[in-house]
């Protein structure tokens, strides 16, 4: 890094550290700031712990790929800053819990001459309580996370949360809202499906989204068999792929949903099988934002998301926008869906009210921000915060 790029001359260098690119909230929110970061502002490079996942062929050609070798988290810390170092960059950001461990010992190795921004895009106590060795990690936190330049989070309430849990009120918390809506989503919402779609009179229910326990499949999957009376019966269509699959499937074939729910696997672009949706549904038992949310407003697609902490109230500003009900209750998620299906007029007032929405999340507005804030954050100064009325929520 030169003293040139240091003062703000040039574009600062910034390492993305993620374990891979499969499709995953986080690894999307990198891919999309590979591609749409100004290169005035920034150069960007990344780092995997294994050059591997399906996001990975739409990586920049200008981007350099460097690969770790497939070193576990524990031991990543030494070849993590060896590549830092040969890259030149100024600032290491990564992504996932552990990653964001490698990436602040890797600050240590450093000597504290990169600055490290670690991203925490879960609810911090809900993913805590998933871990193991829930004290240790927490411990671990605690001693590291402090070191870092910025914490950055979707929404300050990620923030909040994070200080409250590590018992660290003074964090210092920066608020990147997610780049969820690229230059492309107009083209790729408007392509056809990847997948065969039901009979247009058929109600599309659609949801998205890795097959694991955060996401709440199996309670949408139940919730589905509530609405078995509706004339015609909808059917839904989960777009994903994951641990669970052969559980989902079980579930599906024992509650003799066969004809009513599909699990499609991964599929590369869901925005048209959005698009062609009369409802769009999130059943997560905690999300850190939800991505999928604001993909299907701009779609034109009302939604109903369980009320998870946290993403979701923010972005549907407590119903607004959309329709939250309590986690892990399939009756209410039912009730919501039945309502909108079978109201033309409330499913109608919903999208238009959500693809307005959708519109303050768009990638040029998101990843103009946080561009400025990388630049500022190299420079030594303060980074710019949020500043108008579609913001998720003013800096911390």
């Amino acid at each position: 890094m030169t003293d040139q790029q240091t003062a703000g001359a040039g574009p600062v260098t910034v390492a993305f550290h993620v374990p891979h690119l499969n499709a995953g909230g986080i690894e999307r929110v990198v891919l999309n700031l590979l591609i749409n970061l100004d290169r005035a502002l920034v150069r960007p490079v990344l780092i995997c712990t294994r050059r591997t996942g399906t996001l990975m062929e739409r990586v920049p050609a200008d981007v350099p790929v460097i690969d770790l070798g497939g070193a576990p988290a524990r031991r990543a810390a030494w070849p993590l800053a060896r590549e830092v170092r040969r890259c030149g960059a100024r600032i290491l950001y990564s992504g996932t819990n552990a990653a964001n461990m490698s990436a602040l010992v890797a600050g240590i190795l450093l000597g504290g001459k990169v600055r490290v921004v670690p991203s925490e895009h879960t609810a911090p106590r809900t993913l805590l309580e998933t871990y193991r060795y829930r004290r240790l990690r927490t411990l671990a936190m605690r001693l590291l996370y402090p070191r870092a330049a910025a914490i950055a989070v979707p929404v300050q309430a990620v923030g909040d949360e994070l200080r409250a849990a590590l018992g660290l009120p003074d964090l210092p918390i920066m608020v990147q809202p997610n780049p969820v809506l690229d230059a492309r989503f107009e083209e790729l919402s408007a392509g056809e499906p990847e997948i065969p779609l039901p009979d247009p009179g058929t109600p599309l229910i659609s949801a998205t989204g890795r097959l694991d326990p955060a996401k709440g499949f199996d309670d949408l999957i139940r919730a589905m068999a509530l609405l078995r009376d509706l004339e015609p019966p909808p059917h839904l269509i989960i777009m994903g792929d994951g641990e669970l699959r052969a559980p989902l499937e079980a579930q599906v074939r024992e509650a003799g949903l066969g004809d009513m729910v599909t699990l499609a696997g991964h599929v590369a672009n869901p925005y048209p099988v959005m698009k062609r949706s009369a409802l769009a549904v999130m059943s997560s038992r905690w999300e850190g934002f939800g991505n999928v949310l604001i993909e299907a407003m701009a779609c034109g697609t009302p939604v109903v998301s369980t009320d998870c902490p946290v993403g979701p109230r923010v972005i549907l500003e407590q119903g607004k926008y959309g329709r939250l009900v309590p986690v892990d209750d399939p009756a209410a998620l039912a009730a919501a869906m039945r309502e909108i299906l079978t109201d033309p007029d409330l499913a109608r007032a919903m999208a238009a009210k959500g693809l307005a929405r959708a519109a303050d999340y768009g990638i040029s507005r998101t990843v103009g921000l946080i561009g400025e804030q990388f630049a500022a954050l190299a420079a030594g100064r303060p980074w710019p915060g949020m500043t108008s009325a579609g913001d998720t929520s003013p800096r911390g």
